[in-house]
């Protein structure tokens, strides 16, 4: 289900609305409750909840007054008392108190203690004014019988920045020695200004400290936004992007729902910037010098040192230094002691320092763009066949003769991507509108050009073959019949048979159920119908490779490269002879294939395997793995290609060659991620790299991913 979510200002949100929307931080919550709950009238635990903004400190603290307020156990025992998240007009001690009285008189509509907040508001002495609000306070708690717990937002702020530290130690003891009251209260750094000397102090307050989401918990705060479960794969590039911010996480389920994971990351800068005014509210609350601080450190990706800030500020490393800290008590900086001589800071909003960095030009907008490019080649995109699944049915709802824009778009799509047909599945009912709406392609193909266009692309038709062979835990013998039923009822087969080559789709049905004298009956029967096509004759070949007819599958293949060359079937010849451990003649082959304009990046993936696994010959792998691989690597639909062969020769030993070789390629920067990935493999310590977190957290999977690789591989005696 998908509930009401305010992003920026939960405070408005209902008690029933907060609940619905509180769907992390739950062990928190407990812990928070349990302790109030466990609380005698001798002593209160008071706590503070510490956190970056964005992490749920509002939202936590929320939900708590929301059960303070439900569960009537509670209720009868506690009150809870509300601040507003930003209490900028609290400066003085009095001024504090002054304002939980007016809390406390607007949630309870009590009208003599407005009346006691209009006669002290007149009051110049603070002292005065401390005393008066305090004392109507206690009397409430007092006439109710109950605790007041005062739910203060942004402590550090209010002691740190607003007020003297004599006033705020004052408000902090008068908590201590008050049993009627409690403290719950959120702050973004510690108290920098405030010295507590009274270790029983300490005891009475608790620290919950709100880490990054994992990745369940994101999963959670997707599926309650969007109201769907993300799809496999989709949440842990987005965790590593938002640094696990539940805020952040909400702006992207919100925006992302409907998109694709590619659509999602390549659109990032556009995601941030409808929400500039949320970034523009943090740096117009900041002061000037603060804010050329804040802003030299946005515009650098990796963490960074005082030093290094300073020098894009124009300004002395220990006045940057002294306002680092004091964005980091803000909860706008996080730093991270590298060793003892080495600190680092980066912006704690992560969104935010892409947003920034992608919006200029250079080497860090080059870098980000670089890994969102991993990313989606890392962690998969499965959207793209949902989408062509969906054109398909909705070509099945509307008039034939209008159906022609959705089988090009259906075709765009599967010739831009290359996807692999057994990702998704074309349901019976699909299948049949298909088959019937086919019937009707003779009706308009003359007179529609974009039609015909479609019908005359050679590679299309072939397409379309692939993508209708089915999941294989879905095929069965029984569905393989249904599509022969609805051939063969077709009254006009020849239009069928020239256009789609319907007995390739029988065959590669059987192929995956494993009927291979089926296949081989339905792939003799389509070349019969068409002898000049040099794929059904490659088709053929591939049948025969399959089942070690080599000599059989080597005569086919050539007869396809003397009716049509082309990089498949010089491709096919390679991967024959590579099989025939003929390796030289494979190398020949492969690379006549990639010399042609189609390239192909399963090609390179095989001669670089071969050259390495098979030949065990480092140099001349190292050789093909840049020039056929590394420098292919901006070709979108590669990036799966290009990595799952590098986790493959990683898993295989050759770990080291592979590091070299991108670390002297023009390319490095591009797969840093991976660069880390191996590092780390090899036993590298990360709190030596120099690179941003989130190339850290990718370079951990991608060590995980060569750690399951090679003990597959041992497992099965590779």
């Amino acid at each position: 289900m998908t509930v009401k979510s305010l992003k920026f200002n939960p405070a408005f949100l209902s008690d029933e609305d907060i609940i619905d929307n509180f769907v992390v931080r739950n062990a928190e919550f407990k812990q928070i409750i349990r302790s109030i709950s466990e609380d005698t009238l001798q002593t209160n635990r008071h706590v503070l909840v510490i956190g970056p903004r964005g992490m749920g400190k509002t939202m936590l603290v929320l939900r708590i007054a929301a059960e303070l307020r439900r569960n009537q156990e509670l209720r009868e025992k506690w009150h809870p008392v509300t601040f507003s998240e930003e209490s900028y007009n609290v400066t003085t001690l009095g001024e504090f108190w002054l304002q939980a009285l007016l809390h406390l008189c607007e949630q309870t509509e009590n009208i003599q203690l407005q009346e006691k907040y209009k006669e002290l508001l007149k009051r110049q002495d603070d002292e005065l004014v401390q005393t008066g609000a305090l004392k109507g306070i206690l009397e409430f708690a007092d006439k109710k019988k109950k605790r007041l717990i005062l739910i203060v937002e942004n402590l550090n702020m209010i002691f740190n920045e607003q007020m003297k530290a004599d006033d705020a130690r004052s408000i902090l003891n008068t908590f201590l020695c008050e049993p009627r009251l409690m403290l719950l209260a959120t702050a973004t750094g510690q108290f920098d200004r405030i010295k507590i000397q009274d270790k029983a102090f300490e005891n009475k307050f608790h620290e919950i400290k709100l880490l990054p989401l994992n990745e369940k918990d994101c999963e959670d705060i997707w599926e309650s936004v969007a109201g769907s479960k993300p799809e496999d794969r989709r949440i842990r590039p987005i965790q590593i992007l938002t640094g696990g911010n539940p805020r952040l996480l909400s702006i992207v389920s919100t925006y992302g729902k409907n998109k694709s994971l590619n659509e999602l990351l390549e659109n990032l800068i556009e995601l941030v910037d409808d929400h500039t005014e949320y970034f523009k509210s943090h740096l117009e609350s900041l002061a000037a010098t603060e804010r050329k601080v804040y802003l030299s450190l946005t515009g650098i990706w990796s963490p960074a040192t005082a030093k290094e800030i300073a020098g894009l500020a124009r300004m002395s490393v220990s006045k940057a230094s002294s306002l680092l800290k004091r964005l980091e008590n803000r909860g706008m900086v996080v730093s991270k002691s590298e060793n003892k001589r080495r600190k680092t800071y980066q912006i704690s909003e992560r969104m935010f320092n892409i947003y920034h960095v992608m919006r200029h030009q250079g080497t860090s907008s080059s870098m980000i763009q670089a890994l969102v490019n991993f990313i989606i080649g890392l962690y998969g995109e499965k959207s793209l066949a949902q989408i062509m699944q969906d054109v398909i049915s909705e070509a099945g709802t509307i008039n034939e003769k209008d159906r022609h824009f959705h089988y090009q778009t259906f075709f765009e799509i599967y010739k831009l991507h290359h996807l692999d047909p057994d990702k998704f599945e074309i349901p019976d009912e699909i299948l049949g509108v298909l088959c019937s709406s086919l019937r009707k392609f003779d009706e308009v193909e003359k007179s529609d050009d974009n039609i015909r266009k479609v019908l005359d692309n050679e590679e299309l038709k072939a397409a379309l073959v692939k993508v209708k062979a089915e999941l294989k835990t879905n095929l069965s013998e029984e569905r393989v019949q249904k599509f022969q039923k609805w051939f063969d009822s077709e009254k006009s087969e020849n239009l069928i048979v020239s256009m789609f080559h319907h007995w390739q789709l029988i065959g590669h049905a059987y192929w995956v159920l494993e009927q291979w004298d089926d296949v081989e009956y339905a792939f003799k029967k389509s070349l019969e119908l068409h002898p000049d096509d040099f794929r059904l004759i490659m088709n053929l070949g591939s049948l025969n490779f399959h089942l070690k007819r080599f000599d059989e599958a080597e005569k086919l293949y050539f007869q396809s490269v003397k009716m049509k060359p082309c990089s498949e079937n010089w491709s096919c010849l390679g991967s024959l002879y590579r099989e025939r451990k003929m390796y030289d003649l494979a190398e020949e082959y492969y690379l006549k294939s990639l010399e042609t304009k189609s390239f192909m990046i399963f090609t390179a993936t095989n001669l670089v395997c071969m050259t390495f696994i098979d030949c065990r010959d480092r140099e001349k792998g190292s050789v093909y793995l840049d020039k056929y691989l590394i420098t292919s690597y901006d070709v979108g639909h590669n990036l799966d290609w290009v990595i799952n062969t590098l986790i493959e020769l990683c898993a295989d030993d050759f770990s080291r060659d592979v590091l070299a070789v991108i670390e002297r390629s023009e390319h490095r920067g591009k797969l840093e991620s991976f660069l880390t990935g191996i590092r780390l493999y090899l036993g590298e310590n990360e709190e030596d790299f120099k690179v941003p977190p989130e190339i850290i957290e990718i370079g951990k999977d991608v060590k995980e991913r060569i750690e399951k690789k090679k003990t597959e591989k041992e497992d099965s005696g590779d």
